[in-house]
């Protein structure tokens, strides 16, 4: 996940460039909201990028979700800047970020996103017909919107598609051990060494006298691992670390 959203940062830098030219080349009425948009999305993705760096394992699933939904947002303020191309083609630009969407959290991400492009849209619709005497066009809200639903459906297919097909073995060969769904559970190197001494049995107090850590830090660390692992006491999260192939 970390990897991933250092790799969305990067995609979002170029398509920041591929927006300025965009709007060299066809520059938009509402010029100003189109800077202060770009500028937005840098400053955010400057704070992703940091985030990536920086924050827990524990946390770099919220810090791509909240990337994702500003993404979301930002697109349905990019499409609203460019409004006026013909069919609502502009709606294009949002598929992108169906892609990121299910990337990161799969058929919730795209029921999420598919949500926000079609209210997006509409309100779109609907303020153009309210400040600009334009007709709302219930059309380009019906055809973009079941367009994107359709891609969303077909993302997410193939998403569930790649998670199965990794835990099914092999024709001919003998079941591979249970691999556990995504978001995967990857533990810090301290936590790894914490899960190791429970497995030996060690207690809370030897476990701090052996890392060098107080036994409330311990403590702490040990009811991270139950909650990440699933687990009720330490034999459980020592049995759900040992299937995950964690130990």
């Amino acid at each position: 996940m970390r990897q991933l959203v250092n790799i969305t940062a990067v995609i979002r830098w170029v398509g920041l460039v591929a927006a300025g030219i965009i709007g060299v080349v066809a520059p938009p009425r509402a010029s100003l909201a189109f800077v202060l948009l770009i500028l937005a999305v840098a400053t955010y993705n400057t704070w992703t990028m940091l985030a990536a760096r920086r924050v827990a394992d524990t946390s770099i699933l919220q810090v791509a979700r909240v990337a994702t939904v500003l993404d979301e947002i930002g697109c349905v303020v990019f499409l609203a800047i460019f409004t006026g191309l013909p069919g609502g083609s502009q709606s294009a630009f949002y598929v992108p970020i169906l892609i990121e969407a299910v990337t990161v959290d799969g058929v919730e991400g795209a029921i999420v996103a598919v949500l926000v492009f079609v209210v997006g849209i509409g309100a779109i619709q609907g303020a153009g017909a309210v400040f600009a005497n334009h007709a709302f066009s219930w059309p380009i809200v019906l055809v973009w919107g079941l367009i994107m639903v359709v891609i969303a459906a077909a993302l997410s297919a193939v998403d569930q598609l790649s998670v199965t097909s990794s835990a099914e073995p092999a024709t001919g060969t003998e079941p591979a051990p249970p691999v556990p769904l995504r978001p995967a559970v990857r533990l810090s190197p301290r936590e790894q060494e914490v899960l190791r001494l429970i497995s030996e049995g060690n207690s809370n107090a030897m476990i701090a006298e052996r890392l060098h850590l107080s036994e409330t830090t311990v403590k702490t660390y040990v009811e991270n691992l139950l909650v990440r692992l699933s687990a009720r006491n330490r034999a459980e999260a020592v049995a759900a670390a040992s299937r995950m192939h964690i130990l």
